[in-house]
């Protein structure tokens, strides 16, 4: 079930402008949401959701329509029976499980992993790797989160980022400036599963953080993983619809 579909479902029919309101609020993740939203054939389901983007600059381009602060406004008089969903911050492991680094690289998960570590590959500790996470993610997007949270008597919720593409190919096809800046293109892609596995170690972090502030954390839908845990190809920009998104956002709203 998607993000929107989450949202909605949790939502049982009401009147036109009668039960609970439902903002999003996010940075590129939105991206999704909205071209789902504005779907022909199925844009009065999601009318109803509002969606903001932050506001900044990017490739010296604008994006977005809110700040945190006027967001945080927005939400202010919502009650207990509201809801409000963060897709703030990004995928931050794929910093550096992203472009195949010139020193092949391995982690533990754990003492009890039964993961083998690739042979002839350095392996780092997985402290070192958790803790650069941990830090990115409380330093991005707890401030977002905590903000949110102390401005609102809604129920809140955070977007897990997606999980990471298997097909290497697609990757050298389509990808962000920054990998390019990395050497993408040179180096190409590292292996689909180390990009899971860091993938993981950050869905850790946000668990750990959202648990600290009473926010619930919404995992990928089901439909838009593969049995592997990587996102499915179906879902991946520029191949198909972008509704699971916004379905699962919608599903949150019915439980």
């Amino acid at each position: 079930m998607s993000f929107l579909q989450q949202i909605k479902t949790r939502i049982r029919p009401t009147e036109p402008g009668v039960g609970p309101r439902i903002a999003v609020f996010g940075d590129s993740h939105t991206a999704a949401l909205v071209s789902a939203q504005d779907y022909p054939d199925r844009r009065d389901r999601y009318e109803h959701i509002r969606i903001f983007r932050v506001m900044k600059q990017k490739d010296g381009k604008s994006l977005g329509n809110s700040t945190l602060e006027n967001f945080c406004a927005e939400i202010s008089d919502f009650g207990p029976d509201d809801l409000v969903f963060s897709a703030v911050g990004g995928n931050q492991y794929a910093v550096f499980s992203t472009v195949q680094d010139p020193i092949d690289y391995d982690f533990m998960g754990s003492p009890d992993d039964t993961h083998k570590p690739r042979e002839g590959a350095e392996l780092v500790p997985l402290r070192a790797l958790e803790g650069f996470l941990r830090k990115g993610v409380r330093g991005t997007i707890g401030p977002a989160l905590r903000a949110i949270r102390k401005s609102t008597d809604a129920r809140v919720f955070h977007l897990a980022p997606p999980p990471p593409k298997q097909d290497n190919a697609f990757i050298t096809r389509h990808f962000e400036s920054r990998f390019a800046r990395d050497g993408l293109h040179t180096l190409g892609p590292t292996r689909p599963s180390l990009r899971l596995r860091a993938w993981n170690v950050q869905l850790k972090c946000l668990v750990d953080l959202c648990s600290e502030l009473n926010i619930g954390l919404v995992r990928p839908p089901k439909h838009g993983v593969t049995e592997k845990g990587y996102l499915a190809p179906n879902c991946y920009a520029g191949r198909n619809s972008c509704e699971p998104a916004l379905r699962r956002v919608r599903a949150q709203t019915d439980s």
